[in-house]
Order: C-alpha cells, then sequence, then structure tokens
C-alpha cells in the first residue's frame, strides 16, 4: 500500500501529527532477534558475550516492555540475564505485540478497532502478529471507505462527487488521495457556489460584500463571508427583516444543525466504541498484573499496557469531549433556527394584524378595497414563509433532540474511559510492577480520569442545551404555524372585505370584528417576538457555560505543559560536557564501582547499573561505550568504569565542539571552536566549559545595548541596564538567562493587562497562559490574543446580528399593534364611541412609539455588527500575519534542526563504527582462546584505531555539508514547531529540542512495521466530518500547546489525514 519510494507529499501539518504519534509508538524487530538468539544454558549458569550482546540489541529496538526487562537483565547478574534469556523475553515480547496492538485499536476506525479486538482476545504470538503483519490491511480498506462515506455525507455537491469517484474506484491510493488531498478542492467549490448563490440573491451590500470574497477566493475568505459578514450585508441592504430573509436564514440553520448533529453522532459513536474497547482491555490488564503475583517482567509489562490502555481512553474521551461540542453547536444553531422561525412568526403575525386592519378599513370605505387586496396577497405570502419556518424549526427540533442523544453516548463514553483509568490506577499498585510502569499507569489512569470528567461535564451541558433548545424550536413551531393560520384567515378576511367594500349593512361592526382581529394577531406577532428575545437569551447562556468549560480544559493542559516545562528544565544543554548528563544516582553508583576498595562484585553489580542508565541518557559515544560494556565480559565492565567512560565523553565532547563549530553563533565562535579542535583534549573540555572566543566581551555588550533597544518592557530594560553597568560575567548572564526572565516577566504583566481589557475569549486564553510555561505568554503576546480577540468580535457580530432580528421583530410587533389600534379606533368612531376611540388613539401612538425604539435598536445593533465585523477583519490580519510569522520562525528552526542532525548523526555514526570494530576484535581475541583482559585491552585498541581511520572522513564530511533539501525541512517540520511553540527562541531549551530530533526514530520501515498507516487516518478523520459539516474553527497559533479548543485550528482541515499516509512513504 505505501511503498517507501513513492514521493513524499506530506502537508507540513501532517507531519506534525505523525511525528507526534510516533514519538509514542516503539516499533520493535524484536521478533527477528529474538529468533537469531538461542536459549542460554540454565546448566552452565552463565552468559556470553554474544547473547548479551543480543540483549543489548533487544534493549535498543525493542518495545517498552521488552526495553524494560532487557534493562533489567543487562543491570543485573548472570542469573538476572538467564531469566530474560529462558522466559522473560517472550513474556516481554508478547506484552509488546499487545501495546502495538492497542495503539493500533486506538487509533483505528470501526473495523480495524473490531479485527484488533479480535487478535487481542486470541492473545496468541500468531495472532497478533497475524494482526499486525498482515491482518490490519483489508480493515484498514473498509475504515477508509468508511470516513469517505462520512466526509460525502458531511460535504457539499462538489465533495459529493469527488467522493463518489473514490468509492467508485475503491482502490486504496484513490481513497487515501480524497482524503489527504482530494476533498479541499472540492470543498473549495462548494464554498464559492455557496458565495455566488448569496451574491446572487442578496442587496446591493450582500453583493459587494461577496464579491470581495470570490476576489479573494481562499477558504479563510469564502468561509468569513459565509459565517458573519452575510449577516452584516444583509442586515445593512434591508431597514427592516423580511419573513424571507428569516425564512431562508432559519432553513439554513436547520439544515446546519442536521450536519453537526450527524458529525456530532459519528463522533459519539467512535467514542462510545473506543472507550468500550479501551475499559475492557484496561481491565483485563489489570487482571494481568494482578495474577503476574510478583513477576517483575509480567506485572510491569501488563501495566504498561494498562497504562497504553488508560491513554487510549483518555483519547477516547477527548472524543467525547470533540462529540458533545459538536452536539453542543447542533443545539446552538438549532436555538438559532428557533429565534429565526420566532422573528418569522412575529412578521407573519404582523402581516395577518394589516390584513385584518385593511379589512376593517374596507369594510366602511369602498375605496380601500385595492389596499385590502394588496394586504391579503402580502399576509398570504406570509403564511407560507411562517408555514415553511414552522417546518424549519420542527427539523431543528428534530436535530436538538439527536444532539441530546449524541451527548448521552458521549457520556456513556466518559464512564467508560473513567473505568479504564481506574483500571490503569489500581494496575499501579499490584505488587511486582517495576516503579517506572507504575508510574506510567498511575499517571495515565489519572489523566483518563481526569479526561473523562471533563467530557462528562461537557456532555451534560450539551444535553441540557440540546434539550432547552429543542423545547423552544417546538414552540417556534407552534407559534409560527399559529401565525400561518392567523395570516391565512387575514388574507380570507380582507379579500372577502374588499369584495364587498361598503357593502355591509352594518359597517361599523364588521370593521369593529376585523379590528379585534387585528389586535389579536398584532398580540400573536408580539408574543412570537417576545420568544424569540428568550430564545437569544438561552443561546447567550450557552455561550458563557461553554466557553467556561473551555476555559477550564485550556487551563488544565496549560498546568500539565507547565509542569513538563519544569521536569525538561533539568536536563543538560545540548553543549553542555558529557558529564552534566549524569544524574546523582548514576554518580553514586559510578563513585562506588571506581572507588579504590571496591570489590570485583560492587565493580560489576554497580558498574553495569551506571551502564545501563547511561545507556538511556548519554551522548552518542557514551551510549555506545555503555552498550560494549554492558555486551561483553566482566573485563570490559572493569575498563569501562576505569578508563572506557572517560575517554568516549571526550568524545562526546569533541563532537559537540566540532557541532559549535559548524552551527555556532557569530563567526568568531565558530573559529574558536575549530582552533580547539586542533587541541588536546584538555584543550576541547576547556573550550566546551567557557566558550569563549577573541572579542566576546564587546560583541555581548553590543547584543545587550541591541536587546535594550528594542525592549518592550520595564524589567528587560532595568535587567539589561543592570547588566551594562556590571561585569562581564554579568552581561554574559543576562544574554544566557537574564533576558529571558526579564522577558517573561514583561510578558505576564503584558499578558494580564491585555486580559483585564479583553473580551470573554481573550480572558480566557490569557489566564491559560497565565497558567502556562513562560513560553506561553510568549505565544499569547505575539499571537494569540489576536486569534482570541477575533473569536470574540465574530460573537459580537452574531449577537448584534441576533439583537437586530429580535429587534425588528419587535418593532414589526408593535407596528402592527399601531395598526389594530388605528383600525379599532376608526371603528369605535363609527359606532360613536368616542371615549373607546380615543383610548385606541393612545394605544397606538404608544406603540408607534415602541416601534420608533425598536427601529432605533435594531439599526444601532446593525451599526454594532458592522463595527464588530470591521474588528474582527483586523484580528484576522493580525492573526495571519503572526501566524505567518511563527511559520518563518519554525521554518528557520527546521533548517537548524536538520544541520543539527547531520552533525548528530554523523556522531552517532562515528561512534558506531569505532565501537563496531571493538565489538569484532574483543569477539576475535575471544575466539583465539585469549582470556577476558586480553580481549577488552584488544577491543579498546581497535576502537582508537577505527576513530584516528575515519578522523579524516568524518572531517571531510562535516567541512563539506550540502544544501538543505525541502524534503529534510518538511521532515524536520513536526519538531521544529513543537519546538518553537514550547520553547523560548534562544534559549538552551530550544537548542536542545531540535538537537534532539532524530529523523530515523520517524522511518518508512518502522512506519510500515507498526502498520501506521492503518489507524493514523483515524486521529483526525472525526474531525473532518465535524469541519465540513460546521463552520470552521479559528486558526490557532502556532504552537499554542495549551489552548485545547485551539487545538481544532490547529487541525488545519484535514492536514492530519494530509500528512498520515504521505509520511508512511
Amino acid at each position: 500500500m505505501l511503498g517507501h519510494d513513492r514521493k513524499r507529499r506530506a502537508a507540513k501539518r501532517g507531519t506534525r501529527y505523525r511525528a507526534g504519534l510516533a514519538a509514542g509508538i516503539a516499533v520493535t524487530t524484536v521478533t527477528a532477534v529474538m529468533g537469531s538468539a538461542p536459549a542460554a544454558s540454565a546448566e552452565a549458569n552463565t552468559v556470553s558475550p554474544s547473547e548479551r550482546a543480543q540483549v543489548v540489541q533487544l534493549w535498543e529496538d525493542g518495545g517498552p516492555a521488552t526495553r524494560e526487562a532487557a534493562a533489567e537483565a543487562l543491570a543485573g547478574g548472570d542469573d538476572a540475564m538467564l531469566d530474560f534469556l529462558n522466559g522473560g523475553r517472550e513474556t516481554a515480547a508478547h506484552q509488546d505485540l499487545r501495546i502495538r496492538t492497542v495503539r493500533m485499536m486506538d487509533k483505528g476506525g470501526p473495523a480495524t478497532k473490531q479485527a484488533a479486538n479480535r487478535a487481542l482476545e486470541t492473545d496468541t504470538d500468531a495472532a497478533l502478529r497475524e494482526f499486525l503483519e498482515n491482518g490490519w490491511k483489508q480493515p484498514y480498506h473498509t475504515d477508509l471507505r468508511l470516513w469517505v462515506v462520512q466526509t460525502k455525507a458531511a460535504g457539499g455537491p462538489s465533495v459529493s462527487s469527488a467522493a463518489e469517484t473514490a468509492l467508485d474506484t475503491d482502490t486504496n491510493t484513490a481513497l487515501e488521495e480524497f482524503l489527504e488531498t482530494g476533498w479541499k478542492e472540492s470543498r473549495h467549490i462548494d464554498l464559492r457556489l455557496r458565495v455566488v448563490r448569496a451574491k446572487d440573491a442578496g442587496g446591493p451590500h450582500v453583493k459587494e460584500a461577496a464579491e470581495r470574497a470570490l476576489d479573494a477566493d481562499t477558504d479563510a475568505a469564502l468561509q468569513r463571508f459565509l459565517n458573519y459578514e452575510w449577516e452584516v450585508a444583509q442586515a445593512r441592504d434591508a431597514e427592516k427583516a423580511t419573513v424571507t430573509e428569516l425564512v431562508e436564514r432559519a432553513e439554513e440553520a436547520g439544515e446546519k444543525a442536521r450536519k453537526k448533529t450527524a458529525a456530532a453522532e459519528q463522533a459519539s459513536e467512535k467514542a462510545v466504541e473506543a472507550a468500550e474497547k479501551a475499559k475492557l482491555a484496561a481491565q483485563r490488564a489489570k487482571a494481568e498484573t494482578e495474577a503476574a503475583k510478583g513477576d517483575t517482567v509480567r506485572a510491569s509489562a501488563a501495566a504498561r499496557e494498562a497504562a497504553s490502555l488508560a491513554n487510549a481512553a483518555a483519547d477516547a474521551a477527548s472524543t467525547a469531549i470533540s462529540a458533545a461540542a459538536a452536539a453542543d453547536r447542533a443545539a446552538q444553531v438549532a436555538a438559532n433556527a428557533a429565534s429565526r422561525a420566532a422573528s418569522a412568526a412575529s412578521l407573519a403575525g404582523q402581516a395577518a394584524s394589516r390584513a385584518y386592519s385593511a379589512a376593517s378599513a374596507a369594510a366602511q370605505d369602498a375605496s380601500q378595497a385595492q389596499a385590502a387586496r394588496d394586504a391579503a396577497a402580502s399576509a398570504r405570502d406570509a403564511a407560507a414563509g411562517a408555514q415553511r419556518a414552522a417546518d424549519a424549526a420542527r427539523n431543528a427540533d428534530n436535530a436538538a433532540d439527536q444532539a441530546a442523544g449524541a451527548a448521552q453516548a458521549a457520556a456513556s463514553a466518559s464512564d467508560n474511559a473513567a473505568a479504564a483509568g481506574a483500571a490503569a490506577s489500581e494496575a499501579a499498585q499490584q505488587v511486582g510492577v517495576a516503579e517506572q510502569a507504575a508510574a506510567l499507569a498511575e499517571q495515565a489512569g489519572a489523566e483518563a480520569q481526569a479526561q473523562a470528567q471533563r467530557a462528562r461535564q461537557a456532555a451534560n451541558a450539551a444535553t441540557s442545551l440540546a434539550n432547552r433548545s429543542g423545547d423552544a424550536a417546538a414552540e417556534a413551531a407552534t407559534a409560527a404555524d399559529s401565525a400561518a393560520q392567523h395570516a391565512n384567515n387575514a388574507a380570507n378576511a380582507a379579500d372577502d372585505a374588499a369584495e364587498h367594500a361598503g357593502e355591509a349593512d352594518d359597517a361599523a361592526a364588521e370593521a369593529t370584528r376585523h379590528a379585534n382581529a387585528a389586535i389579536e394577531a398584532a398580540n400573536v406577532s408580539t408574543a412570537a417576538a417576545e420568544q424569540a428575545r428568550e430564545v437569544v437569551k438561552l443561546a447567550r447562556e450557552a455561550d458563557a457555560e461553554r466557553l467556561a468549560q473551555q476555559k477550564q480544559r485550556m487551563i488544565d493542559a496549560a498546568e500539565q505543559a507547565n509542569q513538563a516545562a519544569k521536569e525538561s528544565s533539568a536536563e543538560a544543554a545540548w553543549d553542555a560536557r558529557e558529564q552534566a548528563r549524569i544524574d546523582s544516582e548514576t554518580q553514586r553508583l559510578l563513585d562506588a564501582a571506581s572507588a579504590p576498595d571496591a570489590s570485583p562484585e560492587t565493580v560489576l553489580s554497580k558498574g553495569r547499573q551506571a551502564a545501563v542508565n547511561i545507556m538511556r541518557t548519554g551522548g552518542p559515544w557514551s551510549k555506545q561505550a555503555a552498550q560494549h560494556a554492558l555486551s561483553g565480559t566482566e573485563a570490559d565492565v572493569r575498563q569501562w568504569v576505569e578508563s572506557g567512560r572517560e575517554a568516549a565523553m571526550n568524545s562526546d565532547n569533541r563532537s559537540r565542539v566540532a557541532r559549535i563549530a559548524e552551527l555556532g553563533e557569530p563567526a568568531e565562535l565558530r573559529q574558536a571552536a575549530e582552533q580547539a579542535l586542533q587541541g588536546t583534549v584538555a584543550d576541547v573540555n576547556e573550550f566546551l566549559a567557557n566558550q569563549d572566543y577573541p572579542g566576546r566581551a564587546t560583541d555581548e555588550r553590543v547584543r545587550v545595548v541591541q536587546i535594550l533597544d528594542g525592549a518592550t518592557g520595564p524589567a528587560v530594560e532595568e535587567a539589561a541596564q543592570a547588566a551594562l553597568n556590571g561585569t562581564e560575567a554579568d552581561v554574559h548572564q543576562f544574554l544566557v538567562e537574564g533576558q529571558y526572565s526579564a522577558r517573561a516577566t514583561d510578558h505576564r504583566v503584558n499578558t494580564t493587562r491585555i486580559k483585564d481589557g479583553g473580551g470573554p475569549h481573550v480572558r480566557a486564553a490569557a489566564e491559560a497562559a497565565l497558567q502556562g510555561p513562560r513560553a506561553h505568554t510568549r505565544l499569547f503576546i505575539r499571537q494569540g490574543q489576536y486569534v482570541a480577540k477575533q473569536r470574540d468580535h465574530r460573537a459580537a457580530v452574531h449577537n448584534a446580528e441576533m439583537n437586530r432580528l429580535v429587534e425588528r421583530g419587535l418593532q414589526a410587533a408593535s407596528d402592527a399593534q399601531r395598526q389594530a389600534y388605528k383600525a379599532a379606533q376608526a371603528a369605535a368612531e363609527a359606532r360613536g364611541a368616542a371615549a373607546e376611540a380615543n383610548g385606541y388613539a393612545q394605544q397606538a401612538a404608544d406603540s408607534a412609539d415602541k416601534a420608533a425604539d425598536y427601529a432605533s435598536q435594531a439599526q444601532a445593533s446593525a451599526d454594532d455588527a458592522q463595527a464588530a465585523a470591521q474588528r474582527a477583519a483586523d484580528s484576522a490580519n493580525a492573526a495571519q500575519n503572526a501566524a505567518e510569522s511563527a511559520e518563518q520562525s519554525a521554518n528557520d528552526a527546521a533548517v537548524y534542526a536538520v544541520r543539527a542532525n547531520r552533525s548528530v548523526s554523523d556522531a552517532r555514526s562515528y561512534a558506531q563504527e569505532a565501537y563496531a570494530a571493538a565489538d569484532e576484535a574483543r569477539d576475535a581475541a575471544l575466539q583465539a582462546g585469549k582470556d577476558s583482559d586480553a580481549a577488552a585491552e584488544a577491543a579498546d585498541q581497535a576502537r582508537q584505531e577505527s576513530i584516528e581511520k575515519k578522523r579524516e572522513e568524518y572531517e571531510q564530511k562535516r567541512n563539506n555539508r550540502p544544501e538543505v533539501t525541502d524534503q529534510e525541512v518538511r521532515q524536520a517540520s513536526y519538531r521544529a514547531e513543537k519546538c518553537v511553540g514550547e520553547k523560548i527562541p534562544g534559549t538552551d531549551g530550544l537548542a536542545r529540542c531540535l538537537h534532539d530530533y532524530e529523523p530515523d526514530k520517524f522511518d518508512l520501515k518502522k512506519c510500515l512495521t507498526s502498520a501506521f498507516g492503518a489507524f493514523f487516518l483515524g486521529v483526525g478523520l472525526s474531525l473532518l466530518v465535524v469541519a465540513l459539516a460546521t463552520s470552521p474553527p479559528l486558526t490557532a497559533f502556532a504552537g499554542l500547546v495549551f489552548a485545547g479548543e485551539f487545538a481544532a485550528g490547529i487541525f488545519g482541515w484535514g492536514a492530519t489525514i494530509a500528512g498520515v499516509v504521505n509520511n508512511c512513504r
């Protein structure tokens, strides 16, 4: 399906999603390694170097369970190694197969989930391997078809046609290409068609706004017109809302509600199925942990599986939150439909009142016959519109009921997710579970339960809104039916009055009867207008509740990001000396192993434990040296403790200086690094410690002055000035750390200021930024505030437009009452009831005053909508500019990451070749009958010779790099955007993040071995369906990982899908 040599076409945002998932999926080649490893002899009670080497390889290539079990075996004695080789590795490998299958089940579509679940229930190595190698393929095709069908249902005519073509072709390639990119152009065509139709049917302002959108011809411009510019333009085109306008918008809202409900139902189904399977599997894993009864390998592996399943449950809960949000949006649109239907009913009531008033006038004056006929025609048109509005309201009522069902399904998914989380937490407490596995299970369980609680809250809120919206829609439908009936009756009465104008024997009585009917119709119009106002109030309350939940999710995510940032801040800088990577526990082990009076057993035991730790955290040379020691004899461990580790540390330090010589700034720093490389080991280590170069003091003072000149806050100004007034060390410290701390202070102050003066979305985003790591306030200042302001302004546009409709409805109702009272006044005067006529005259005057007030309020709302629309457009432009700047920063970072990786990759290859030579020399010496000490000495000699032999080749490669390619930049873009989003530019944190980029972790072989393509599309598919069925979310500012609701914007209209398949190619 996905060939290695096929051209990568993945969008950058697809790279982000692919790499983000790949980072969590450890793919193994354990089967191949294990197949070649004979079982160790229990009678001999010894382990050969070749067997140790195989265990090291298992640690290198294995999944989480295998790595943990292999590490314990390598750190222990021969007994631990024998336990692993004679059974432990098979147990761990089986658990890794299960974990991989669980992850595919989590991310796959329905068919993939079912196939994965069958393999898990069979629970044999053969069944699991068969699924991972071949069994996922047909279910994957089935899921592809399902996703295309869902996308077809959610899209417009062009999307539907493109989907049908892909389904008819029915190849994986055709289906994938549609899901990757094919739907995008089709959707653009659909958007243009909708805008063209609106333009053709609209007034001057609508035509002008539509033309601007069509000229821009971007999805964002077209959708912006359809989202709010259309409403604003319509308001400017019409002094009064017409029944036709309201009916069209009610019908449109009803159709939107239907599509949103379908999206909510699909997301709920996905969440329910995923959460149920995760719960059952997590409970099985917990039971397996309990059954292990202290068997560390089994218990830890089962706990890790429970952690994976808890993560899957958390994902399911996230999907449930998305489902609840979709249901909430469906209910919101249903409420909009109800409000417009009620407003249409109000205008129909006005038309009915006018018709009765005209009938009253015609009963007394034959010259009013034509006016009565005209009023009758208007009333019939209004009645027809009201009937359509009633139908739209009923559709909205049905959609709201279905949305409530979808929300309740999401709630049930949250319960299962919580149960899975609880199972993982309980698994963590079982006897025999290793500390790391227990921590993973405990953390995953807690997060699943927390996410489930959020899902439950969101689902409950969505259910409440859906029920209330459904009730409002049903009431609006009843009101519209009643208004239609009144309008038809009034039309009949007006026609009859026109036919017999002036002929009635008792004209005054006939006029009075029609006048009373006009008053009743006017009252119906007023009641409908009041109902529309109540529905709008309901929608505002729901908006406030929705934003409160969103804000809390954002704050929760920000706090998690802040904790992660604190943990990562303890890591050594990429250009720090290798010794800085040694933590306190590892140093304690090394001190014990290297003590002059250490026993051979201590040297061996503590040395191996330290080597396992360094194998995890060391640089390329230190890692290879540790692996060499662990795969060898006792003599190799002693040699490593005594001198081998230090030699590897020096090589790592040298490779870092070489990186500085290649990547450092300014040029003088690179020159100083080159000079250090020409010197001794001491010269290299000394340079790495201080990174000094001629003229550094002057350069650094200039940089501080530049920072001072560009400062945007008092904290940076004060810190910069203090540094300039201090010593060279003060200046250097300001550049290394002080400027970032000061800038973080200024960012917090500015974020607080913007928060205090902002709207609801700005306040929510600012509060979340303040709870996150310091990178978040920087991102909020530079980008996030504009996105949040855009959301606030769009909300203001919508609110003002809804106010306009309500106020126009109330104006219409007041005007209908004015006319009805005028008719009643005329009838009373005809009867000679002067006092009664005066009363009606006063009521007519009062109604006229009310109508004028409502007209003024409606105009003010229209003006507010126009002003808010302009502010939204300004914020959108600012957000776009900020996004483009961020994209450029991420692109620059990606180029840097590629260059850094080339250097790191060379050092890794250099080290691997040197220690491969050492391994060969040791094996040859042992096979020749030499003792282990002689073999260790031969290995060390071979390592040194390899280093010297490859030195010139390495230097030539370092000094003659090819140009960075676009493909390399695309591949690095995920890492770069993640780093730029989470780290402060210029800090060690950002540099370390970029230098840690390893594209080999995400290569094709591993992608395919894990059947990556089989489940990856499922990640974003439900979001795509929601996106096509609804208005697009605002584009999120790059890297703002804490903003949960903004994550939908990061999704980028299917970039998840677009990057999936191609990144496996």
